[in-house]
């Protein structure tokens, strides 16, 4: 769309006046916008009062339907500014469509005359009349019979010439003959080409007179002109006729081709169309009327239109303001024979017609936009109670859960992502009330366990006490009995017998104390893989005489951490030795650690292929005195013990088999980096 700010002529436009396309659409979409914006803000002060949203906690239904506000806002704003947009284009090009249909309709118009002419001057070369007074050069008869038809076909001059050029006769009365006018474009056309040629010219002052026609002004003149050639039997020819019609002052042209466009149609006192023909930019023929209410003839087109027109020889459409109103225009340059610009022809509609019908277009358009957003915000409150009623639901029952009543259950009503939510929060309660209770019984379990460990404890720190100095007293009397005895005597294999029972008595009297006793560890910075490799080495050589293999998978980022690396190292050696002795065939004991750097823990890992342990002793592998050799080759306590030592550490051991396929012992302890004085 061409946004032409010109003005007709010093003599048409009023000073100062001007207007952008469609003026009044940025005012119209600014107050609707404000309204729109106006209503959003007496609902956001509805839902915050007195400024206090900043510090409220929104409900989630608020947050709902403040962001299908939001939501709702941004696209009513979108689809306004996109709406304003596309109707106010839509309406000028409408426009500026319609002022192009009507100057085409011109167009054809002042050609229709122009094959008018053409075709009377065409049929005078036919003419019997005409080719015997030419011929005879018989000048009163050629006077009469061009005055005829010059009278029958309305134009303002007829004149034939002959081979030459010159003319023989005119039709006015007075009018003069012998001027050579073989230097106008159309004789010379006709003369050349032996064909009949026609289009707009300019036709000077001189030649008007001859003719004995007028026109306003001075200068020459723009006429609609055509001319034929006489032709004899051989095709060569003998003369010219010639005939135009003046466009200068002819308004009736103008009114006839205003009345056929526009059907005298006006809007709001104002008529709906113009039409004009130019010579150059002046105004020569239109249906403009100007302030004193006579034709607006000699008024100059906007210098953008004779730019686009006169000098680039383009058509132009835009805005226009004519004498006191702005029109929708289009323009389109006059060429002659010769393919010079002569003029132009122009057409406007008025444009308050089409502004108004953008209005009305604007204000149903926002009508519905906003009356469509409160619909929207209507169903969005509805939406969000249906949301929020089966949350506000769950968040109830959570917090009796959260109160320790597992017992409740969420109905299912509905198959979409709340049902689905629903579902898993009753799947959640039903695993929330099997882990308490399974929570209950490990408590239960740990409890009786804890007293029981208790128990032992002091029960076997009273007995190894009690036991201890007598059974020490036994062992050095043993001892006294073996010095006494020679080789070979029966007694001192008695003595022999008395001596290895007690230390095994002793030995199981030392594992109660250390059980029942508080071994607080002796904690410094240690490398927990030095630790596994020093104990590796110490059993390395006896485990091989088994047929059994150690491999050692030690991760190097493990960090140094506070332990007591005597504690951990016994740790350690009964978990091998018990490897070793589920192998008796032979096998591979696996050692590894890993550090879990989001944890911050070191894990130990010890496995086996040994002949694993049965589920029914997993759970109770940890107990004191539980065992599974026979009666006189184990204690019970190694594992008890080691259980003991992790825990000391602020660790976890963990223990995982299948039956055939070996154990296998995880060891977790958190890094400590506290360094200790």
């Amino acid at each position: 769309m061409h946004n032409m700010l010109a003005f007709e002529g010093a003599a048409c436009a009023p000073a100062g006046r001007g207007s952008p396309d469609f003026p009044a659409a940025p005012r119209l979409a600014g107050k609707l916008l404000f309204i729109q914006f106006k209503n959003s803000a007496a609902a956001a002060r509805a839902l915050w009062p007195r400024g206090d949203c900043v510090r409220m906690k929104l409900s989630l239904k608020v947050k709902l339907i403040l962001g299908y506000t939001v939501i709702i806002g941004l696209t009513g704003l979108f689809s306004t500014v996109i709406g304003t947009y596309l109707i106010s284009r839509g309406v000028m090009t409408q426009a500026q469509e319609s002022v192009r249909t009507d100057l085409g309709f011109a167009r054809e118009m002042l050609r229709n005359r122009q094959d008018q002419i053409e075709n009377t001057v065409r049929l005078a070369t036919y003419h019997t009349a005409f080719r015997k007074a030419l011929m005879e050069e018989d000048r009163a008869e050629l006077q009469r019979a061009l005055g005829a038809l010059r009278g029958a076909a309305f134009m303002h001059m007829v004149a034939i010439t002959d081979a030459r050029g010159r003319v023989v006769a005119r039709a006015g009365k007075g009018s003069a003959s012998g001027d050579d006018q073989s230097a106008d474009p159309l004789v010379a056309q006709c003369l050349a080409t032996r064909r009949t040629a026609a289009s707009v010219a300019l036709v000077s002052r001189a030649d008007l007179r001859r003719e004995g026609a007028r026109a306003p002004g001075g200068g020459p003149v723009l006429a609609i002109k055509a001319a034929a050639p006489f032709l004899d039997p051989n095709g060569l020819p003998f003369g010219v006729i010639y005939a135009g019609d003046v466009i200068n002052g002819n308004n009736a042209l103008a009114d006839r081709m205003a009345k056929t466009l526009f059907r005298g149609r006006t809007y709001k006192g104002r008529e709906m169309g113009r039409v004009s023909i130019f010579q150059g930019d002046a105004r020569v023929a239109t249906n403009v009327i100007n302030a004193r209410g006579a034709r607006a003839l000699g008024t100059r087109a906007p210098e953008a239109v004779s730019r686009a027109a006169l000098r680039n020889g383009r058509a132009h459409t835009g805005r226009t303001f004519v004498i006191d109103a702005w029109y929708v225009t289009a323009y389109e340059p006059l060429r002659g024979s010769d393919g010079a610009i002569a003029g132009m022809l122009g057409a406007g509609l008025l444009e308050r017609k089409f502004i108004d019908m953008r209005t009305r277009a604007l204000l149903i358009f926002f009508g519905v936009t906003i009356l469509g957003m409160w619909l929207v915000l209507l169903l969005s409150n509805f939406a969000a109670n249906q949301i929020t009623r089966p949350i506000k639901y769950l968040v109830t029952v959570s917090q009796r859960i959260s109160e320790g009543d597992f017992s409740v259950n969420v109905r299912v009503d509905s198959r979409d992502e709340l049902g689905a939510l629903e579902k898993a929060f009753n799947s959640m309660a039903a695993g929330l009330r099997e882990r308490d209770e399974e929570l209950r019984k490990q408590t239960q379990q740990q409890l009786m366990r804890s007293e029981k460990l208790a128990a032992l404890g002091r029960m076997a720190a009273g007995i190894a006490h009690e036991v201890n100095n007598p059974l020490t007293g036994v062992l050095m009397h043993g001892h006294f009995l073996l010095k006494r005895f020679p080789e070979g005597d029966p007694s001192r294999e008695d003595a022999q017998v008395v001596v290895r029972e007690t230390t095994r008595c002793r030995d199981l009297l030392r594992n109660l104390l250390d059980f029942s006793r508080e071994n607080i560890p002796h904690k410094r910075l240690v490398s927990i893989n030095t630790v596994i490799s020093r104990t590796v080495s110490m059993i390395e050589k006896q485990i091989m005489l088994n047929r059994i293999r150690i491999e050692l998978n030690l991760s190097e980022s493990l960090p140094e951490t506070m332990a007591d690396a005597n504690q951990l190292e016994q740790v350690i050696m009964n978990l091998l030795l018990n490897a070793a002795e589920a192998m008796p065939g032979g096998g591979t004991i696996t050692a590894a650690t890993e550090y879990d750097a989001p944890e911050d823990t070191i894990i130990v890992t010890v496995r086996d292929t040994g002949c694993g342990i049965p589920p029914e002793n997993l759970d109770k592998i940890f107990d004191p005195f539980f065992t599974t050799r026979e009666v006189g080759k184990g204690t019970g306590l190694g594992l008890a013990v080691c259980y003991g030592i992790v825990k000391k550490h602020n660790g976890r051991i963990r223990v995982s088999s299948e039956p055939g396929a070996g154990a296998r012992f995880t060891i977790t302890i958190p890094v400590d980096r506290t360094v200790e004085p």
